[in-house]
């Protein structure tokens, strides 16, 4: 039976994302099927991912990510702080006062200030591992800084050429399914070094199996490759990508990662 679900569509630096808050929709799943559908940005409503929203009577706010080919997603950097954004306009979160969100890696301490400055609690799954260049084909345009977990995996890519001169889809794509990775596969971003705690990122993302905008756990984990690189750790990093400029820092022995993030529209699906 078809029925109206109601959506915003919300994006974080680039990073794209249609909401849909599951209680007032008495939507509990979604077929990949239907997030491939209502992510297709010719056919569909357009995005890089799909949100799902739910609270309980204690008001834990908990949201389940899906990616663009219909796949789960245990966290997405971004879309956690597009969520904080949605839950606020569902009146869950308030402005300047901590909240938990609960995703498929874990429970996320997270806190607004504005629509411009949204922080959030990214979890690292495991230490910064050794990645031999040879190994999977790179040339010397390219320094492996680490493979990394930050709720996904990360392959972090220090870069010679400047970033508009690497083709981020053909080489990403090629690294995203190399045997190494298997089989779950990676994330990989090129990232170009401009000055002390300034980095310049550009990533190509598994499930959207595209080049993003922005990718918040990418840059979780570029920063902490860059740490481990300079020797900088817990040193606040200025972070630029196609889609806008975020921060990540320490604060209450957690890590940090803000930005903006903004309403595109609202509207309603037909859901078949």
């Amino acid at each position: 039976m078809s029925k109206l679900i109601d959506f915003a569509k919300i994006e974080a630096t680039g990073n794209d994302f249609v909401f849909i808050d599951t209680i007032k929709n008495d939507v509990r799943e979604i077929a990949g099927e239907d997030i491939i559908k209502i992510c297709d940005r010719h056919k569909g409503i357009g995005a890089d991912g799909i949100v799902l929203v739910s609270y309980a009577k204690d008001d834990l706010l908990k949201m389940k990510y899906f990616n663009a080919d219909g796949s789960l997603g245990e966290m997405c950097g971004n879309a956690l702080r597009a969520t904080v954004l949605f839950s606020n306009l569902l009146g869950k979160i308030k402005i300047n006062a901590w909240h938990t969100v609960l995703a498929d890696d874990g429970d996320h301490a997270v806190y607004m200030n504005s629509v411009d400055a949204i922080q959030v609690e990214i979890k690292v799954k495991n230490p910064l591992e050794d990645v031999s260049a040879d190994n999977i084909g790179l040339n010397n345009n390219f320094q492996v800084l680490g493979f990394i977990n930050t709720g996904v995996p990360h392959l972090v890519l220090n870069t010679t050429p400047d970033l508009e001169q690497i083709d981020v889809v053909g080489l990403g794509r090629e690294l995203r399914y190399h045997q190494r990775f298997q089989p779950a596969g990676t994330n990989v971003n090129f990232v170009k070094i401009k000055n002390d705690n300034q980095l310049q990122i550009r990533t190509y993302e598994r499930g959207v199996e595209d080049e993003t905008l922005s990718c918040g756990t990418g840059i979780i984990a570029c920063t902490i490759a860059y740490w481990n690189k300079s020797g900088q750790e817990h040193s606040d990093v200025s972070i630029s990508t196609l889609g806008g400029s975020l921060q990540v820092f320490h604060q209450n022995k957690k890590l940090y990662l803000k930005g903006p993030a903004r309403v595109a529209f609202v509207g309603q699906y037909l859901y078949v």
